[in-house]
């Protein structure tokens, strides 16, 4: 586990996930696809990920210190997902972190 508490947002390597097993599938891609978009335009090594069922299996694939929940409907918004990503020890990327005005000010400023 990596402690990203102190890091800058552009060192961190975050892995968005999308897609997922629920009936809100195609709304989480664009999402996702968003949200992937959004972080390298703010020069953050960001790593989209559909994932094809309730696992984490496509995770293993890449390497990362974050992920961003980018999913939809059941397995993305129950609970299911962010308690398999903490079972298996994966940093979450949490609303206030990405509120930090330091990640905006930089996203907007950094050219």
């Amino acid at each position: 586990i990596v402690d990203v508490s102190m890091r800058k947002p552009e060192s961190l390597r975050v892995a968005v996930i999308c897609g997922g097993p629920s009936s809100e599938r195609e709304v989480s891609l664009v999402s996702g696809r968003a949200v992937h978009q959004a972080l390298l335009l703010a020069q953050v090594d960001a790593k989209l990920v559909e994932l094809h069922g309730g696992n984490l299996r496509e995770l293993s694939l890449i390497q990362f210190d974050i992920v961003f929940n980018a999913l939809h409907g059941a397995f993305g918004e129950d609970g299911a997902v962010q308690r398999l990503l903490e079972e298996k020890g994966f940093e979450i990327l949490r609303t206030a972190y990405i509120c930090r005005s330091e990640f905006i000010v930089e996203a907007r400023t950094d050219k």
